[in-house]
């Protein structure tokens, strides 16, 4: 897959939501009780579902958390060959930044 662009930026909002509204489903979860788990609101997190707002990382691991998912379940198909993997502690050395 291609680096997204913004016109496919809201596609991929779109289909994260649909991940993580089947997620919720499967849990057995309602929009009201999955949003108390991680501080928001039902209404908010239907926006989440439907795509209206994209969903902060942060958000993400505090919905895969209460989901008891790996945010690859939401986000595998996008990384087919997860050759984008950053050794985040390697790049800080080499930037001087510890």
């Amino acid at each position: 897959m291609a680096l997204p662009t913004p016109d496919t930026l809201d596609q991929i909002d779109k289909e994260l939501g649909a991940k993580l509204k089947a997620f919720r489903i499967a849990a057995g979860k309602s929009q009201i009780a999955l949003g108390a788990a991680v501080g928001i609101s039902g209404t908010q997190l239907q926006k989440y579902e439907n795509g209206s707002n994209r969903i902060s990382a942060s958000m993400l691991i505090m919905l895969c958390h209460a989901l008891k998912r790996d945010p690859m379940a939401f986000m595998a198909e996008y990384f087919p060959d997860n050759s984008c993997k950053i050794d985040v502690r390697a790049a800080s050395r080499s930037n001087g930044n510890h």
